[in-house]
């Protein structure tokens, strides 16, 4: 996997997940909104964005390593 791809499939990842729980009525729903980072003026961005970024490139570099 070519770290490209590696960072859009984190980055849809990121996207979709908080998206997609965040319009439920559950408690997980509650815990995305309550773990939100938030910035300035009142923005805010879900926790799995920055998680799914690091864990994918973190992977693709031991993956590269490994092949070295």
């Amino acid at each position: 996997m070519s770290l490209v791809q590696a960072i859009i499939t984190g980055g849809v990842g990121g996207i979709a997940v908080p998206f997609a729980v965040g319009g439920a009525g559950t408690p997980m729903a509650a815990l995305v909104a309550a773990m939100a980072i938030h910035g300035p003026g009142g923005t805010s961005i879900p926790w799995s964005w920055p998680v799914f970024c690091l864990v994918t490139l973190a992977t693709w570099g031991l993956l590269h390593f490994a092949r070295e």
